[in-house]
C-alpha cells in the first residue's frame, strides 16, 4: 500500500450551486471543522490487526486487496483507491476532471463527447474517511447535515436507501451505532452512486463514503464490503 501527505478534498469547495455532474458527489460531505489529533488512547484489541490504524484519530478498517491507501490532510484523513484510478492524482481529483470533460463534450455543437472507454479508465471507486469534531452533533444531525450539503449543490441528488446500522465491535456488544445511506446523481453519462456509513461518538463524527459510477459500484461490492464491515471508531 502507499500513501502521501496531499489533500486537495478537504475543504468545502465554493461558488454556484449549480455544479458540473459529479463534483457534488466528489465533494464528499463537504463538512466543516478541523480534524482532530492529539494524545494516542489505547488502541482497542479488535482493531489492532486491521490494515489501517489511526490511534490518534480513533478509527480503524482492513482494505481490500490490491487497493491504494492515501493519507491526507485536514476533515478528509483518508483515501482509498480501487485499481485503476490514475497515480499521479487523487479519485476525487480525477472525478471532477472526467466531469469537467464529460460537460465539455456535452456542451461542444458537432463534436461527439469524449469515449467513455477513456474516461472509464480513470473512472473507478475511492473510499474516503471523514474525521471531526463531534461538537455536539447526533447521529442523526449528522446525517441530515450531509445530506444537506449534498442537495444544496445539486437539487436532483436523491437518498435511495437510510437504514440503521452497527460498526464492527470494539469492546461493545454490538458495535458503535451508525447509519448507512445510499445516494445516486442521476447526471452524467452513468449516474454516480455514493454509499456513507456514519457514526458519532463522545468526541468525533465519523463518515466512510464510497463513491463511482452505478456499475463500477455493482462490481466493486464484495471489496466495499471489506471497508465497511470492519470500519470501527472508539
Amino acid at each position: 500500500m502507499t500513501s502521501s501527505k496531499r489533500n486537495s478534498i478537504a475543504a468545502p469547495p465554493h461558488g454556484p450551486k449549480r455544479y458540473k455532474a459529479g463534483r457534488a458527489l466528489a465533494a464528499l460531505l463537504l463538512a466543516t471543522g478541523a480534524a482532530l489529533h492529539g494524545c494516542e488512547p489505547p488502541t482497542p484489541r479488535e482493531a489492532q490487526g486491521r490494515d489501517v490504524v489511526r490511534p490518534a484519530l480513533r478509527f480503524a478498517l482492513d482494505v481490500p486487496d490490491g487497493w491504494t491507501v492515501r493519507d491526507l490532510g485536514g476533515d478528509v484523513v483518508l483515501e482509498i483507491i480501487a485499481p485503476g484510478v490514475r497515480p499521479d492524482v487523487g479519485a476525487v481529483e480525477d472525478r471532477i476532471e472526467q466531469a469537467e470533460e464529460a460537460s465539455a463534450g456535452e456542451k461542444a455543437e458537432g463534436e461527439a463527447a469524449p469515449a467513455e472507454g477513456a474516461r472509464t479508465q480513470r473512472g473507478r471507486v475511492a473510499v474516503h474517511v471523514l474525521v471531526i469534531k463531534r461538537e455536539g452533533l447526533t447521529l442523526e444531525e449528522w446525517a441530515d447535515g450531509a445530506v444537506k450539503a449534498i442537495t444544496d449543490l445539486q437539487g436532483d441528488i436523491t437518498v435511495a436507501r437510510r437504514e440503521p446500522a452497527r460498526l464492527a465491535p470494539t469492546g461493545l456488544a454490538d458495535g458503535t451505532r451508525a447509519l448507512v445511506l445510499d445516494l445516486e446523481n442521476p447526471r452524467g453519462i452513468e449516474p454516480m452512486k455514493q454509499r456513507m456509513l456514519l457514526a458519532v461518538t463522545a468526541e468525533r463524527a465519523y463518515a466512510l463514503v464510497a463513491t463511482g459510477r452505478r456499475s463500477e459500484m455493482a462490481a466493486a461490492e464484495d471489496a466495499l464490503r471489506t471497508c465497511f464491515e470492519t470500519f470501527t471508531v472508539w
